[in-house]
């Protein structure tokens, strides 16, 4: 099930990235992250874990 516009927006900010970070980070363009922000597009789900594992792996490494 694709994650909810909010979850993708809250797990960016929790992140503390950009919108062109986060497009960076799963390889997309800022127009779609955008777009799955916006709930024009639904992301697909494992773009959300891949995010969320790429996030959650970065905070790990700087503590």
């Amino acid at each position: 099930m694709p994650p909810a516009p909010s979850a993708i927006r809250c797990a960016r900010k929790s992140a503390k990235l950009t919108q062109a970070q986060a497009a960076e980070t799963v390889s997309v363009a800022i127009s779609t992250w955008r777009k799955w922000e916006a709930g024009t597009h639904r992301m697909p789900p494992p773009s959300f874990e891949m995010f969320l594992l790429k996030t959650q792996s970065k905070r790990l490494m700087e503590k």
